[in-house]
């Protein structure tokens, strides 16, 4: 039963990250029940397997839901993974390397969970993480698996991310070059470097270095990265062909971002045209096949290429097209904010704000004064 149970959570972990996450949802509860069913028959109290298969289960599910918005269900599947961890055997297994690997991970994906609603509590968590894995990566030596390294790295950019979006730019680009550090590309194998995953950290990693060049006006040097970018992102999507990952259409999403800003500090916004209005499309397209499955996050990212979208189309006069872009990136971020456990996020009422105030442009550019006065009200209320 054990191991029908790890084939179903790798089953829903696969389906998750193609976008199937109710379905997932389903293959966890199954493995839970496949679980329950082999202690209960267990003579000895709570044995090794089992216990860390519900914590690979639990962590997966807290993933998943994370990824639907579920966020206080998720925090509770968190919460459960931490108990089995400290519990019954906790004490006498805690130096095993996959229990600590598995507390970093719990850690990681928890300040993931607060880094808007409490960031310094977030970045506390990443820290934590960040010392445990680095600690295990050093313990281990020659023997420190590539998939360690990776979650390492992993909680390196989550950490920048709080830096960036408190535009403390020299902590971000500090915990930036420890991603990259973290991953050691050349201790690995050429086959390892060339997977997936590796390839999609090293663009998560460029992708960081690009949004804090930009939060520092240095958009040429950005745009020269970002042009760079576009082959390795085609080569990945070529890999993954008709298979969905939702970690390259989150990472399409704020790239597409990124190269509009950049472009549109340069002067030159219809550079970054063709990609934006290709990519919006496609994940557009994408969105309305998943629906809920897509979730929030995802939805976000593509209510800031539509804003993009908007400005582009604002700025070459086109106020009927910059209007619907904007309305559509205003409506998909307030629907988000319905959900309790956004609607407080920073970063959210700031975008909510920013398409707010270009709204009100358009309606001032074609005389509407009273719904340009109507949207800004509303943006001022949203940054107070």
């Amino acid at each position: 039963m054990t191991e029908l149970a790890q084939a179903l959570i790798l089953k829903g972990s696969l389906q998750s990250q193609a976008l199937g996450r109710r379905a997932a949802l389903a293959d966890f509860d199954q493995a839970a029940t496949l679980l329950q069913r082999a202690a209960e028959a267990s003579a000895t109290p709570s044995p090794l397997p089992i216990q860390d298969s519900l914590v690979r289960l639990h962590l997966a599910a807290a993933r998943t839901l994370c990824e639907l918005g579920r966020l206080d269900e998720a925090k509770a599947r968190l919460s459960q993974a931490l108990t089995l961890l400290d519990g019954q055997n906790g004490a006498a297994l805690a130096d095993l390397p996959e229990w600590r690997q598995h507390r970093a991970e719990i850690l990681t994906l928890r300040a993931r969970l607060q880094s808007e609603a409490d960031p310094e509590a977030a970045a506390e968590d990443y820290r934590k993480a960040i010392a445990s894995l680095a600690d295990l990566a050093t313990e281990l030596g020659e023997e420190c698996s590539p998939t360690l390294r990776l979650r390492w790295s992993e909680a390196e950019i989550g950490l920048a991310q709080i830096y960036l979006d408190q535009n403390q730019t020299t902590g971000a680009q500090q915990s930036v070059t420890a991603s990259l550090s973290a991953l050691a590309l050349d201790k690995l194998e050429p086959e390892s470097r060339e997977l997936p995953d590796w390839r999609l950290q090293e663009l998560v990693i460029d992708l960081s270095r690009c949004q804090i060049e930009l939060c520092q006006g240095m958009a040429r040097s950005a745009l020269d990265t970002l042009r760079q970018m576009n082959g390795r992102l085609e080569q990945l999507q070529g890999i993954a062909g008709q298979v969905l990952d939702a970690r390259l259409v989150e990472l399409q999403a704020g790239y597409a971002v990124a190269l509009a800003q950049a472009a549109d500090l340069l002067g030159r916004p219809s550079e970054s045209q063709p990609i934006l209005h290709d990519l919006l499309s496609a994940l557009d397209d994408i969105q309305g096949r998943y629906a809920e499955d897509f979730g929030p996050w995802l939805r976000r990212g593509l209510a800031r290429m539509h804003y993009r979208w908007a400005l582009l189309e604002f700025g070459r006069g086109h106020l009927q097209a910059a209007q619907e872009a904007c309305s559509q990136s205003l409506a998909t971020l307030e629907d988000i904010a319905r959900n309790d456990a956004f609607a407080q996020f920073t970063g959210l009422r700031r975008d909510r704000a920013e398409s707010h105030i270009l709204l009100a442009k358009i309606h001032a550019a074609r005389g509407a004064h009273d719904l340009a006065m109507e949207s800004l009200n509303r943006a001022l209320v949203l940054q107070q």
